[in-house]
């Protein structure tokens, strides 16, 4: 797969610079996922990766060595967030820094470190169950992550972060019950991970949250900062 190639290159040249950055989004499913990618419901269009703060200067120039320009007129919509256009390539990098601040942020600065090239499956699965109104596609990645990224699952984790924030945990799990009817061959473990969250530990914080319940509305909404299809057949 083109993107994932590319996508790994990138990682592994900041890699030689000292700097750790990970594969996110649809790329990083397709390294846990092999060959089943080709069944996707739709072609993956871009690269998703993640960094920390602090990096952002050296990988800036290291992605500028390479082509890649900064859409300047994007850059207001995020802080923790640029996407990159190449005058050669059809498909963006998206780079988001310390965190994907998607409907609920999930936070990845301090686990980058824990595998590679893409970030561990944990934190994937959080980032596609953090969207409020998941796509087809996504729905799709969930699948195919259950079934064979399932067995590297930190389950603690994942129930430890359910666990402090209310919001995070019922978008989380509703879309966790709609991949019970989505996802037949990862029902049991869907249904598993689903039981430990509802029994796991919950912050005060979590139980504040609680008692407002769905009166009051639980997730961010987000700007939709993709290029265009008109926009890239313009390069």
């Amino acid at each position: 797969m083109k993107l994932q190639k590319e996508a790994v290159l990138i990682v592994e040249n900041a890699q030689a610079h000292n700097i750790e950055v990970r594969i996110l989004g649809s790329v990083a499913i397709a390294t846990y996922v092999g060959a089943e990618i080709a069944s996707r419901p739709s072609p993956i269009k871009d690269i998703d990766l993640i960094t920390r703060h602090e990096a952002r200067t050296v990988f800036q120039g290291i992605l500028y060595n390479s082509g890649w320009r900064v859409v300047e007129e994007l850059l207001l919509l995020s802080e923790d967030r640029e996407t990159y256009q190449h005058p050669a390539q059809e498909y963006t990098v998206d780079v988001y820094f310390d965190v994907v601040d998607g409907n609920h942020p999930i936070h990845l600065r301090d686990r980058l470190g824990l595998s590679f090239p893409a970030i561990s499956a944990t934190d994937l699965l959080m980032t596609k169950l953090q969207r409020r109104f998941p796509r087809q596609t996504d729905t799709w990645d969930c699948c195919a992550l259950f079934t064979h990224g399932i067995a590297s699952m930190e389950v603690e984790y994942f129930v430890r972060v359910m666990g402090k924030d209310w919001g995070l945990y019922t978008t989380a799990l509703d879309n966790l019950r709609n991949l019970i009817v989505s996802c037949p061959r990862a029902r049991e473990g869907i249904r598993r991970l689903m039981a430990d969250a509802e029994r796991g530990a919950k912050s005060w914080q979590w139980y504040v949250r609680s008692v407002l319940g769905r009166r009051l509305k639980w997730w961010n909404d987000v700007f939709d900062t993709k290029i265009s299809e008109k926009r890239r057949g313009s390069l």
